[in-house]
């Protein structure tokens, strides 16, 4: 079983956007919700001050317990509804300069490893050094993500055919991202 959080974010041009973040359900119980959404809101605090002031950032209260092997919710937890706020008054850059966080698994499931993806939107101009992500913010994302959501308990994952993996490290792009779709 794995947890699943929703985090909204809104406030800015294309907006809302979504972000779901699975992790390891070690007890399956409300310890366990309450312990996975404090992480990601930790996640959000170290990188809103590089985010717009435009932008609210909502972890949603709801933690689904889902099945590894479907995706499908078994149960749900209802935690403190968990808000942030984006610190910085830059201008915005354009929706489609997206930083991409790629976690990585070491597992390989035929012949190709298990990846996942994040997109954080909304970031701010001075994030932005000649079309591409800056070290700072690289840097700074890249370190939020490792030790709030790779080297924490509950730690995140990637929930695929193959059940749930979880990840061993994450890396910024050093070029913008676009997410094009989302599932539900």
């Amino acid at each position: 079983m794995a947890l699943r959080v929703t985090t909204t974010i809104s406030g800015g041009q294309s907006a809302p956007y979504f972000n779901r973040l699975h992790f390891d359900d070690f007890n399956g119980d409300q310890t366990s919700a309450d312990a996975a959404v404090a992480t990601v809101r930790q996640f959000w605090v170290l990188v809103a001050p590089s985010m717009s002031n435009t932008l609210s950032i909502q972890i949603d209260p709801e933690v689904f317990l889902v099945n590894n092997g479907t995706g499908e919710p078994e149960a749900v937890f209802v935690t403190t509804a968990a808000a942030v706020t984006g610190g910085n008054a830059g201008d915005r850059l354009p929706s489609l300069n997206q930083l991409l966080v790629q976690f990585r698994t070491g597992v390989f499931v035929g012949g190709r490893e298990v990846r996942g993806r994040m997109f954080i939107p909304g970031l701010a101009e001075d994030n932005n050094t000649l079309g591409r992500p800056s070290a700072g913010v690289r840097t700074l994302v890249a370190n939020a993500a490792q030790a709030e959501l790779v080297e924490n308990t509950p730690a995140v994952g990637i929930l695929g055919m193959n059940g749930f993996t979880e990840a061993t490290s994450a890396t910024v792009w050093n070029e913008w991202a676009y997410l094009t779709t989302r599932r539900d």
